[in-house]
Parts: structure tokens; sequence; C-alpha cells
């Protein structure tokens, strides 16, 4: 379940979005004031909070691209379902940290489930590299990740970028990197360890 904040209008209850969305100065009150808990809500509802159909459409075709696969390749039924859920809450607020180290003082309400998200291709990305570095095929696989990971950041630059001179709803650029960054951190601790096949049993 997601909840949408409309673009542009009012929220039914904006006591409750500015509560549940993530907001650095409110972060940084929080610390001086010795109230460290006070963070925890917010690290992880932001995630469950999107600004619209839009921008929920956008994450959810970004969750259907690459959510399958990932499964697979961290578990299988749910174990393999409860890693993803780890990495995707993880990833999350990992990129809710970084933004705002590197946005302090900053009143933008920053939500959505991008962060999460993009810790999922970070694990993609370097579960796949392990999977390659096993079979001995060491310089295609990372030349391939590099490329990969190259058009990722590349990517969220140049939106980043034409939000900011278009005027358009800012994009937390920094949340997508550090929650990429996040789960290829991530992926190693909770990824399913491979199946050794048994060999020839030892003769007499």
């Amino acid at each position: 379940m997601h909840l949408l904040v409309p673009v542009g209008q009012p929220a039914a209850d904006p006591q409750l979005i500015t509560r549940l969305a993530l907001e650095p100065a409110r972060v940084e009150a929080a610390l001086q004031a010795g109230a460290p808990q006070a963070l925890a809500l917010p690290l992880l509802t932001h995630q469950f909070l999107h600004a619209g159909w839009i921008h929920l459409t956008m994450n959810m075709v970004m969750l259907l691209s690459v959510g399958a696969v990932t499964e697979r390749l961290m578990g299988r039924g749910l174990d393999g379902a409860v890693r993803v859920v780890a990495l995707l809450l993880l990833s999350g607020v990992g990129g809710a940290v970084a933004f705002i180290l590197l946005n302090p003082h900053s009143t933008l309400l920053m939500m959505g489930a991008s962060g999460a998200l993009s810790g999922l291709y970070g694990a993609l990305l370097v579960a796949v590299a392990r999977r390659g570095a096993r079979r001995g095929a060491h310089r295609a696989t990372w030349m391939a990740l590099a490329s990969i990971a190259a058009v990722f950041i590349g990517l969220n630059v140049v939106l980043a970028a034409g939000a900011r001179v278009s005027g358009f709803i800012p994009i937390a650029w920094e949340t997508h990197l550090a929650g990429f960054v996040t789960g290829c951190l991530l992926q190693p601790l909770l990824g399913a360890r491979p199946h050794r096949t048994a060999g020839p049993a030892p003769r007499a």
C-alpha cells in the first residue's frame, strides 16, 4: 500500500504527510534536541509515499523491471522474498541518510521508493558479477556491469539537471545513487549463497 500525495493539491492530512515524509531540516532539529528516535519513522515511511500517480507508476515500472529477477538471484521462495524486502527497506534507509547528509538544512519533503528500488539494481549487478566471476568471465562481466552502472548514474544526473532547469518536482538523485551503492554493499550479506554440486563419491 502506498499513500499518494497529489501534486499541486493540498493533501488530505498535511500533518500526517509531514510526519511520514523525510524532511532533512526536521531531522537536524531532532538531533539537536537529543531525540534521535524521532528519525526512525520517516526513514522507513518516506518509502511508501508518492507524489501522485505518475511518481507511483514510474516506481512500479521500475520494480517490475528488476524485482522478479533480483528475487530469484537473492534466494527462492519465502526466504528470497524476505531477503528482497530487507534489501529494499535498508537501501531506502541508506538513500535517505545520504540525502540528509548532503541536504541537512533542506525543508523539502523527500518521499518515494526510488532509493529502495535503486538498491535492487545495485544488488542485481553485484549478484551477476559474482556469478560471472565464479564462471571465470571476469573481464567481460565487470565491463558490462561498469557500463550499466555508468548509464544508471548518468541517467540520474540528467534527470536531476532536467528537473532543476524545468522547475519541475526536484529529483532526489542523491537518494538514488546512495540506494544503488547500499544495494551493492548489501548483496554479499543478504544474497543467497551459491549451491555447490556434489562431486564424485570418493573411492575406498
